[in-house]
């Protein structure tokens, strides 16, 4: 109820994450800080791993939980496997995926879509910065 109070109230807080590849842990780091400040969060979004973080912050888990459930995950290499003709994309995205069904998986206990997280969340594939000259 408290949370559906400040999404009407327009006092909600929603951070964004940001993309960063194996920087992107540091983003459970400030969801721990902004724990511990006693900050409640009642949505999140993300780009990039910041999406894969916002689905784990939107998953309404305990962090320790969800912590050591990223720390397995993320122990090996989850973007290793290359396109020999990148058209789209350099990465295929398969290895990915199959970590980060096992992650949901393991951490709520069903294979989850993103209708089934608790908080309010929305993801972005990928960055643009443009390089200012």
């Amino acid at each position: 109820m408290a949370r559906l109070a400040r999404l009407q109230s327009c006092t909600a807080v929603g951070p964004v994450l940001d993309c960063g590849g194996a920087r992107g842990l540091v983003h459970l780091g400030i969801l721990r800080a902004l724990q511990e400040a006693g900050i409640e969060i009642d949505c999140v979004g993300g780009t990039s791993i910041g999406a894969v973080m916002a689905t784990y912050a939107a998953s309404d888990q305990p962090l320790a939980a969800v912590m050591a459930n990223a720390r397995k995950s993320f122990s090996v290499n989850p973007t290793g496997d290359f396109n020999l003709v990148p058209m789209l994309s350099l990465l295929k995205g398969a290895r990915l995926r199959r970590i980060l069904q096992s992650a949901t998986g393991e951490l709520l206990g069903a294979d989850a879509d993103i209708e089934d997280l608790w908080k309010n969340c929305f993801f972005i594939a990928t960055h643009y910065c443009p390089v200012k000259s």
